[in-house]
C-alpha cells in the first residue's frame, strides 16, 4: 500500500492483483459535529446534492454513467465526515476515479434541484421519526452526549432544511473543500495512470488547507438509559460510555459488544429472548470517535411493563461482568467470531477501501488497533495479545453499575 501527500491532502493506493474489481471512496472532513445553530444538517444535504446535477455531464447522470458500466456510485455522511465512492470491475477503475473527482469538483447546486432534494430529505426525516428503535437510540446518543458537538443529529431538522439557500450550500461546501480531503483506491489498478488522472485533475493544489474546528472530549451525561413509547411499540435503549478510537480500550469494548448483543448466542439475547421471552431481537453496535464514544444497546417490547424487567436483567448482566468476568467458553466464542468478522472483511476490497480512507481522514493510528490489512499475520497475533485474563480485568476496571433512566 501506498500514501502520497499533495498539499496536506492524501492518496492512498492499495494495489491487489487477486481482485478484479476497483473500489474509490473520496473523504471529506464535512459531518454533523462541525455545524452549527441553521446549519443543522447541511452536511447531510450537500451530500445529496454532490449526486444531482453536475456541471460537467449535462446530458446524463454521474450515477447512471457507472451503473451503465455495471458499476455503483453512493454516497453517506456520519458525525465526522463526508464519502463519496463507488465501485467498478478493474477495467472501468479510471473511468470511476475521473467521474468521483468531478462529483466533487462540479456540482451545479441548481435551484430546482434544491428545492426537490428539500422535499426527499424530509421524507426521511420522517421515515426516520417512523421507525421506534432509531428514535429512541438517537434520543439516547442526545442525552448521552448532551451539549457536545456529537449529540447534533446528521439528517438536521425540518426548519433548517426548509431555510437552505444556494448561497449557504455554496459557501458552506467551499469552505470544506479547503480542508483536507483523502482519496482512497482499492483492488487491481495502474498506479500511475490513476495518480495521473488525479493530478491533471488539480483537486489538491488550489486549497486553503483550512484545519477543521477541534473540539473538547465529551463529558457523558448521568442517562444512559432511554424508554420510549410510541404508538408503535415500548423501545429502550442502553449505553455504556465508551472510548475515542484513538483509545487502545476501544478494542476491548469491541469484544464487550460482541458479548452483549452479536447474534443469537450473545448473553442478552440468550437470557432476553430464549430463556424469558421478552423480546424478539436485540441490538448492539459501538459507536467510537475522536472525542469519545459509547455502546449503544437497544430492543424492543410489545408490553411496556416487560420494560422494566429487561432494565433489571440488563443492569444484573452488567453487574455480573464487572464482579465475575466472563467465562472461558464464552470468552473464547466471541474470539472466534472477532476473528472472523476480520477475515470476511479482508474478502470485500469496498470494505477494506471504506476503513483505510476512513482511518487515513482521521488520523486513526494502526497502533491503536488490532487490524492491519495488509498484513494479516500481524493481525492474527494482535489478537492472540487480547487474553481472557486482560478482558476481565478491562471488565472489572471499566463497567459500572449507575443507571439513570428517562422517559419519552
Amino acid at each position: 500500500m501506498r500514501v502520497l501527500s499533495i498539499n496536506n491532502n492524501r492518496i492512498i493506493l492499495n494495489k491487489n492483483p487477486n481482485y478484479k474489481t476497483v473500489s474509490v471512496g473520496v473523504f471529506l472532513n464535512m459531518g454533523s459535529k462541525f455545524e452549527q445553530g441553521e446549519e443543522s444538517g447541511i452536511s447531510h444535504f450537500i451530500e445529496h446534492m454532490l449526486l444531482t446535477s453536475n456541471l460537467k455531464y449535462h446530458k446524463t447522470s454521474t450515477r447512471q454513467i457507472v451503473e451503465d458500466l455495471g458499476g455503483f456510485i453512493n454516497a453517506f455522511t456520519t458525525k465526522e465526515f463526508t464519502c463519496i465512492h463507488g465501485k467498478v470491475i478493474s477495467e472501468y477503475s479510471e473511468i470511476l476515479v475521473e467521474i468521483l473527482i468531478d462529483i466533487i469538483k462540479y456540482p451545479a447546486f441548481k435551484q430546482e434541484d434544491i428545492e426537490r432534494e428539500k422535499n426527499v430529505i424530509l421524507n426521511e426525516i420522517q421515515s426516520f421519526n417512523n421507525n421506534g428503535m432509531h428514535v429512541c437510540q438517537q434520543k439516547l446518543l442526545k442525552n448521552l452526549f448532551k451539549g457536545h458537538p456529537l449529540s447534533n443529529e446528521i439528517l438536521g431538522n425540518r426548519d433548517s432544511i426548509r431555510k437552505f439557500n444556494r448561497e449557504q450550500l455554496i459557501e458552506y461546501y467551499l469552505e470544506t473543500l479547503n480542508r483536507e480531503i483523502v482519496i482512497c483506491i482499492t483492488g487491481d489498478f495502474d498506479e500511475e495512470r490513476i495518480i495521473d488522472i488525479i493530478n491533471k485533475k488539480d483537486i489538491f493544489n488550489s486549497k486553503k488547507n483550512i484545519t477543521p474546528r477541534q473540539f473538547n472530549k465529551v463529558i457523558y451525561s448521568n442517562f444512559n438509559i432511554i424508554k420510549y413509547h410510541s404508538n408503535l411499540g415500548n423501545y429502550i435503549s442502553f449505553a455504556l460510555p465508551g472510548y475515542s478510537y484513538h483509545e487502545i480500550d476501544t478494542v476491548y469494548l469491541s469484544f464487550l459488544t460482541c458479548i452483549l448483543g452479536y447474534g443469537s448466542t450473545s448473553l442478552l439475547n440468550r437470557i432476553l429472548r430464549d430463556e424469558m421471552g421478552l423480546i424478539y431481537n436485540l441490538n448492539a453496535y459501538l459507536h467510537t470517535y475522536n472525542e469519545g464514544g459509547a455502546l449503544i444497546i437497544s430492543t424492543t417490547s410489545n408490553s411496556a411493563s416487560n420494560i422494566d424487567r429487561i432494565i433489571s436483567i440488563f443492569g444484573e448482566v452488567i453487574e455480573r461482568l464487572k464482579n465475575r468476568g466472563l467465562d472461558k467458553k464464552d470468552f473464547d466464542r466471541v474470539h472466534s467470531i472477532i476473528k472472523s468478522q476480520i477475515l470476511f472483511k479482508t474478502e470485500n476490497p469496498h470494505d477494506i477501501m471504506l476503513e483505510l480512507g476512513r482511518n487515513e481522514l482521521l488520523g486513526i493510528n494502526n497502533n491503536r488497533s488490532i487490524v492491519d490489512y495488509n498484513n494479516l499475520n500481524k493481525t492474527m497475533e494482535n489478537l492472540k495479545e487480547i487474553t481472557h485474563e486482560y478482558f476481565c480485568d478491562f471488565l472489572k476496571n471499566s463497567l459500572s453499575n449507575l443507571f439513570l433512566i428517562t422517559d419519552y
